[in-house]
């Protein structure tokens, strides 16, 4: 499915930047950490080696005092030992550790984080996500963060992008969003969160699954999904309006 539109940054349209200011923009401005960490590392390389190639495009070569400020930063007490180690020789949480401690050596104006604890359990999900936190108020950066966990996005996100597949189908304020959920994808959601004294079969259930991105579907793309379909919904996909209060909702039905 290819849809219109396009994607800026800093007043850049990406999609007409010739492919070595994305290369610049890629490999310093904006950082990406990846949902999987044992996976985003060469096995048969130190740490040392990818993490040099990681910061190659800074102006100055960064020196090993450099790389070890960079890992305190991210967490990581002993960096000398990490730097010298593989892959299979650090845990889980300390992969990711350096994972972001790469994405961090350029100073990223943007920082994209595809549900970056994952892999990780319940304390050093906090740990890192405080982390991510702390660093982007003390540098003023800007973070994407990919997550299926709403409780997540609650406590970290000024704002909040609800996507089905692969369209938004509500963008808002995060106070507002918690408070009233607009589009029925968004209140499916909310009403699904596991809670304290829920009962199991009070949680929602939907039918269906969520259709391919080459899947030709015409109308809204959670229309056979949805309670409220109505018959705009069948024949056109809606457009993602603004409903006041600086919200938007994809839905012919979301009043």
């Amino acid at each position: 499915m290819i849809v219109t539109g396009n994607v800026s940054f800093e007043g850049i349209n990406l999609h007409e930047s010739n492919p070595e200011s994305l290369k610049k923009i890629r490999s310093s401005e904006i950082r990406y950490i990846f949902q999987e960490p044992a996976q985003s590392l060469n096995p048969v390389a130190t740490i040392r080696s990818q993490f040099r190639r990681a910061t190659a495009v800074l102006p100055d070569k960064l020196t090993e005092e450099g790389s070890f400020e960079i890992l305190y930063q991210a967490g990581i007490q002993d960096p000398a030992r990490v730097l010298r180690a593989y892959l299979h020789q650090l845990s889980v949480g300390t992969i990711q550790r350096v994972l972001i401690a790469m994405a961090l050596a350029t100073k990223p104006k943007l920082l994209i984080a595809d549900e970056p604890t994952s892999s990780v359990d319940a304390l050093l999900r906090l740990q890192i996500l405080g982390l991510l936190d702390s660093v982007r108020r003390e540098s003023r950066m800007a973070v994407l963060l990919i997550t299926h966990d709403l409780e997540v996005a609650r406590r970290y996100a000024d704002r909040i992008a609800v996507l089905y597949a692969g369209r938004i189908a509500e963008s808002s304020d995060t106070e507002d969003f918690f408070c009233n959920p607009r589009h029925p994808y968004s209140k499916l959601l909310m009403n699904s969160q596991i809670t304290f004294g829920k009962r199991l079969e009070d949680i929602p259930t939907v039918n269906g699954s969520t259709p391919g991105m080459g899947e030709p579907l015409p109308g809204c793309k959670f229309g056979p999904r949805c309670h409220k379909l109505c018959g705009d919904c069948l024949k056109s996909e809606p457009e993602l309006i603004d409903v006041g209060h600086d919200r938007k909702v994809r839905c012919h039905c979301w009043k």
